[in-house]
């Protein structure tokens, strides 16, 4: 986010006065260098990360992304702050009444309960890890839901693309 787009990726603070704080979603393009194979890309990655280890305070969306940031940027855990991510409670109510409940469920064909993933289809989501832990779920379980997978699809999914029915689902 912030390369070939608008996205505020970063605060420019050149004296280090300005309290401030980063959202770290993950490193990715650390795990995955693949994802760094363009010179202008890793150069401007690399800015990045530097913006990070400036910041005043970071937070994370996972432990997980925590204890990255700590191993693989060396940041001291003190300036690391796990907030998680949740659905706020107006969220959590029906927007449908029953009847537009019915249309949409008969739309996708969908006559029994689901997981819903939304998301990217991009290799380090495990989007296939997901679909084969439903199966295998399914399986011990005597197929009772379903699993619903909506998100943007690049050109990459769709010639190597995530199908649930190959797995029985």
């Amino acid at each position: 986010e912030g390369f070939d787009d608008f996205a505020q990726t970063s605060v420019a603070d050149p004296e280090g006065n300005i309290p401030n704080g980063s959202m770290l979603h993950d490193l990715n393009p650390l795990k995955f260098p693949d994802l760094l194979a363009h010179p202008q890309v890793r150069s401007w990655y690399e800015g990045k990360l530097d913006d990070l280890r400036k910041a005043k305070l970071l937070f994370t969306m996972s432990e997980a992304v925590r204890q990255d940031a700590i191993n693989i940027l060396e940041l001291p855990a003190e300036r690391i702050v796990t907030i998680g991510t949740g659905v706020a409670p107006a969220f959590l109510k029906p927007a449908l009444d029953g009847a537009q409940r019915c249309t949409l469920l008969d739309r996708f064909k969908l006559s029994k309960p689901f997981i819903l993933y939304y998301g990217g289809f991009d290799r380090h989501k495990n989007v296939g890890r997901l679909v084969e832990a439903a199966a295998l779920t399914m399986r011990r379980l005597g197929k009772r839901f379903g699993i619903v997978l909506a998100g943007p699809i690049g050109d990459a999914q769709r010639s190597s693309p995530v199908v649930p029915t190959e797995r029985g689902l």
